[in-house]
């Protein structure tokens, strides 16, 4: 996969889960790997897990961790 659609697929899932435009099994409030820098800083932070279809990959589908402060701002993403 080349790397702008990559960009393009990272950027619909960000704008995906700001949005909360997705089904209820493309994301999902719950547990997280271990955040890493700078998530670790920010102790409120809420975490969104996005995934979406990925034929490649091993397990057909591709995550991405989102750290949200409670005024919805993304501060953190992991994938």
């Amino acid at each position: 996969m080349s790397r702008l659609s990559l960009c393009v697929l990272l950027f619909a899932a960000i704008v995906a889960g700001c949005w909360g435009f997705s089904t209820s099994d493309q994301t999902d409030e719950g547990p997280c790997p271990e955040p890493v820098f700078p998530c670790h800083r920010v102790p409120d932070a809420v975490c969104r897990i996005i995934c979406w279809e990925n034929l490649t990959s091993p397990s057909g589908k591709e995550c991405l961790f989102q750290y949200f402060k409670h005024n919805n701002r993304v501060i953190c993403e992991l994938d």
